[in-house]
């Protein structure tokens, strides 16, 4: 009989073993898969979101493009990674726990196992119990942290070209915004902490009531104390996986707001910004004037497929918005901003260096309409000669609209245009 009990301890331990051995193995893979998941989340992420946008005009503000950038250079990312390694380490750690509660079990019988198991139990009720507050303040540190971000710019531009109020105001508004994030951090640990111990000491008191009414011989008492290091780790590792289930709802929260990021854009009602009656088309070859309506209707028609037209308009007449306008109709369309960048490579060029190779690359894709907004801003005569030829060849297969800085309204204002 004493060689049978030999034999299954025997048995025991190599399992023991084997099943450390697997949980290792299991962690190492999992911390590979994650790393990968990581980057390809993100990825996707990204431009999925670009792509909800697409060739709508009316999501091209400048606050849109801060946010956007703030958001996927800074939230996003470390939303996703948070979330993942949450996610696999509260699997990890459950799997420990798992593990821990076998060898108790074991070793110790079923009653001191079922206490952990309580304890266990416990810890979720209280991360249930928190689990409204824990999603409010996820959605809070997200909005604090988002708002830090995107100050940085201002911080950045009045500290480099403002006076040395203005750099006051802008460093004091940055900390304050950071100091507000810092202080959302603070309370969301005091409130996950809270979740974590909790359960602890009720395991502790839990486990000296045991230990006290303890009827065991004087071997039993020598395994407890042989196993007294690993109650150590298996309080730990309570403790993390109440920490981690908080966390978990905490990033469940925050990849739902990752989900309904889009719809938190601003959209511009360009429609309100144009004033019809103040602007004209004119076409560049034939220096006919065409009224707007009637343009977009023989554009729409397919009756107009090439040449040179500029939008004529007093300063805040909505010209660019037109074009924007124009440009969300025909998605295989370009439209170069004088203060955006389509193409790489630009880097140490002069100001019409850039422009002429901004549109000459523009010109080398495959498109039907080019849209210029103001290209002939602060060039110097060369570069405004040459761009200019460069358009008047290409006007003759490719639809051309353009709006001019030195575009000078009262030139065309005794003309009659043509109207609808």
């Amino acid at each position: 009989m004493a060689l049978n009990n030999l034999d299954l301890l025997k048995d025991k331990i190599i399992a023991f073993f084997l099943i450390a051995l697997a949980a290792y193995v299991v962690s190492a893979f999992i911390e590979l898969v994650a790393a990968r998941l990581k980057a390809c989340l993100w990825r996707d992420y990204a431009c999925a979101v670009i792509n909800s946008v697409g060739n709508q005009q009316t999501y091209s503000s400048a606050k849109n493009r801060m946010v956007i950038q703030g958001w996927l250079g800074s939230e996003a990312p470390a939303t996703m990674d948070g979330a993942i390694s949450i996610y696999y380490g509260l699997i990890s750690v459950t799997s420990s726990v798992v593990f821990t509660l076998y060898v108790f079990h074991v070793l110790l019988g079923g009653i001191v196992t079922l206490l952990i198991a309580a304890t266990i139990l416990v810890s979720y009720v209280f991360v249930r119990v928190g689990k409204e507050r824990i999603g409010r303040w996820a959605t809070e540190i997200q909005r604090r942290r988002l708002q830090v971000v995107n100050g940085i710019d201002a911080l950045w531009s009045k500290s480099l070209n403002g006076n040395s109020a203005m750099r006051l105001e802008a460093s004091e508004t940055f900390r304050t915004r950071a100091d507000d994030y810092a202080l959302g951090r603070s309370a969301y640990a005091r409130l996950e902490q809270t979740v974590a111990c909790g359960p602890i000491f009720i395991a502790v008191i839990a486990l000296v009531s045991y230990v006290i009414v303890f009827p065991g011989r004087e071997s039993e008492w020598g395994v407890i104390i042989a196993i007294l290091p690993r109650s150590l780790q298996l309080f730990g590792s309570v403790h993390s996986m109440s920490l981690y289930a908080s966390k978990f709802i905490l990033y469940r929260k925050k990849i739902s707001n990752l989900a309904g990021f889009f719809g938190s854009l601003d959209q511009q009602q360009f429609s309100e910004q144009i004033k019809h009656h103040e602007l004209l088309i004119r076409d560049l070859h034939t220096d006919q004037l065409v009224e707007p309506s009637l343009f977009l209707s023989q554009l729409c028609g397919s009756t107009v497929s090439s040449g040179r037209f500029l939008v004529v308009g007093r300063n805040g007449s909505g010209k660019t918005s037109l074009l924007k306008t124009i440009k969300s109709m025909l998605p295989e369309s370009i439209l170069l901003l004088s203060d955006v960048a389509l193409f790489e490579g630009e880097e140490g060029l002069s100001t019409g260096e850039q422009r002429l190779y901004q549109i000459t690359q523009a010109l080398q894709q495959n498109l039907n309409v080019l849209f210029l907004d103001e290209w002939d801003a602060n060039l110097d005569p060369w570069h405004r000669n040459a761009i200019d030829k460069l358009l008047v060849e290409r006007a003759n297969t490719l639809l051309i609209i353009e709006v001019r800085h030195d575009g000078d309204p009262q030139h065309y204002a005794l003309k009659t245009p043509l109207s609808s």
